[in-house]
Parts: structure tokens; C-alpha cells; sequence
């Protein structure tokens, strides 16, 4: 919205901006479109990289949704995740597939509810679940919530990973 006031603003026509609007394609790894496969959306997140991003990423689709999210943080503190319960009554969350040292945080705030979870080892494990139960109209969006340190480099190799598997999927 501040780009198109800013570009009206400028001098550039409605029609312009509305142009330019529809051939945006979206920032890489900010929930990004990697793939629609069979019906099912795949979204790249690998960008959230705190607890606040992937509230946002929840919010943000409205379901059916599944959700990978985890990663490593300094200091993780549970209650820097204890938001997500609000995030998730918000959304229509078909299940979370938790990796790495904050999904294990977000397992614990999790277990006493009725939101389905799941902790996987790898990414690339959590992908192929992803996968197997999800259904025309899913969303699958990796949204970690946390940095990639420990498994990967960055969010960037992080995201690459995510995109190349989901490419691969058949």
C-alpha cells in the first residue's frame, strides 16, 4: 500500500501502478509461492527467523494449514512462543511438524491442547510428511519462527532446501 501512495504520489497512473502491482512477484523466502503441486500450495517462509514472524505466517493463510516451524535461537524462552496458542485459534491449522531445538519449545506448549503436532529430526523428513497428509486446498507453509543455525548456514540455504525439496516432490 505505501508503495502504490508512494508511486500515485510520484506521478504514476492507477493503471500503472495496478500493473505493477499484479506482475510483483513477492519477496524470496517472505512467504514466497514455491510450488503448486496436485492442489496443494507450498509457501517459503524461511525468512521468519522469530517467534513474531511466524504468528504473522499463521495469521496469514486461513487454512486448511500446515505448518513446519522451528529452528535455533539464543536463549530460546517458551514464553517468547506461548503466543503462537492465540496465533493458531485465529487459523484452521490441520497440524504443526516441528523441527529442531524451538520446536521442541513449541511441542511443550502444544502437548496440553488439541492442535494436532508432530517433531521430526530433519527438514527433509517434516517435508515428506507434509506431503503425505495434505490434501487439495492444504497449505504447507515453512515458517520456522527461529534462525537456521545448526542445521543450516542461513535461512537462505534453509529456504533453498525447503524449495528444492518441494520441486522434487512427485
Amino acid at each position: 500500500m505505501a508503495a502504490a501512495v508512494a508511486s500515485y504520489l510520484a506521478g504514476a497512473s492507477c493503471e500503472e501502478i495496478k500493473e505493477g502491482i499484479n506482475i510483483f512477484s513477492g519477496v524470496k523466502h517472505r512467504l514466497e509461492l514455491v510450488r503448486d503441486y496436485k492442489g496443494i500450495k507450498y509457501y517459503n517462509d524461511s525468512q521468519s527467523t522469530s517467534p513474531d514472524s511466524l504468528f504473522k505466517a499463521i495469521e496469514a493463510f486461513p487454512g486448511p494449514l500446515i505448518v513446519i516451524a522451528g529452528g535455533f535461537r539464543k536463549n530460546p524462552k517458551k514464553q517468547d512462543y506461548e503466543k503462537i496458542l492465540q496465533s493458531i485459534k485465529k487459523s484452521n491449522i490441520k497440524k504443526m511438524l516441528l523441527i529442531a531445538e524451538t520446536g521442541g519449545l513449541i511441542a511443550d506448549i502444544l502437548k496440553n491442547t488439541k492442535i494436532n503436532f508432530e517433531y521430526f529430526k530433519t527438514l527433509d523428513a517434516a517435508v515428506e510428511n507434509a506431503y503425505k497428509i495434505s490434501g487439495k486446498g492444504d497449505v504447507i507453509v515453512m515458517s520456522p519462527g527461529a534462525e537456521s543455525f545448526g542445521m543450516f548456514k542461513d535461512y537462505r540455504e534453509r529456504g533453498k532446501r525447503f524449495c528444492d525439496l518441494v520441486k522434487k516432490l512427485k
